[in-house]
């Protein structure tokens, strides 16, 4: 294990949290933190847990070879954020509740079928992207919902906290897709750059369909 998230949970109902990594090993518990330091700590938060879910990066990859171009990506990461806050933020304050390994089968079933559909109909419209973006998106804010449930919420900034680690992912997800849409638009400009697209279809949803098959397993022996 190279991360690790601490929770502790004071005598007086106060909870803190902190991630520890290789190059920061320990931390000092703090006295209190304030809504602001409550804030910042959840945002950070959100961008590493995007930055390493791989299957939440091969989503955006699959939207970018998708729709190609920018205002359509764009649109459709809107929508994609708006379904996942939707659904992380309700199974995270317990309005629903949904078993982990159901929901990333599921998350996995949506790589499978956005890569089909990358292969079958590459630049789709975009308002049907965006559609699609948004029915995936609450199956990923499960996802985003079990990382935030192993972070714990802070019973004095609960909402505070939930607004950052959204942000948070938000964050990653912009940033990292414009690396991808930037390495896009260079490749585009390759005669081979539709064998590519095709390639890397084939690639990530053999990877999903892996992820898939062992996550039903999962499921089914839970």
């Amino acid at each position: 294990v190279s991360e690790a998230t601490v929770l502790v949970t004071f005598f007086d109902g106060r909870t803190a949290s902190h991630l520890l990594t290789p190059g920061a090993p320990s931390w000092e518990l703090p006295r209190a933190q304030s809504a602001l330091q409550v804030a910042r700590s959840y945002v950070r938060l959100g961008v590493v847990h995007i930055a390493t879910g791989a299957d939440h990066l091969l989503f955006l990859v699959l939207l970018v070879l998708l729709l190609r171009r920018v205002r359509p990506v764009l649109l459709a990461e809107t929508a994609f954020t708006l379904s996942h806050s939707i659904s992380f933020a309700a199974t995270s304050l317990g309005w629903i509740r949904v078993a982990a390994a159901p929901a990333e089968a599921c998350i996995a079933l949506s790589l499978v079928l956005l890569a089909l559909d990358v292969r079958e109909q590459p630049q789709r419209d975009a308002l049907r992207g965006a559609a699609a973006a948004f029915v995936f998106g609450i199956v990923h804010g499960l996802g985003f919902a079990g990382g935030l449930r192993e972070m714990g919420l802070p019973d004095a900034h609960a909402g505070l906290a939930l607004v950052g680690f959204g942000a948070g992912v938000e964050i990653g997800q912009v940033a990292f897709l414009a690396v991808v849409l930037g390495l896009a638009a260079l490749l585009g400009r390759l005669r081979a750059f539709p064998r590519l697209v095709s390639g890397a279809a084939v690639a990530i949803g053999s990877v999903a369909t892996a992820w898939l098959i062992e996550r039903i397993v999962v499921s089914l022996s839970a």
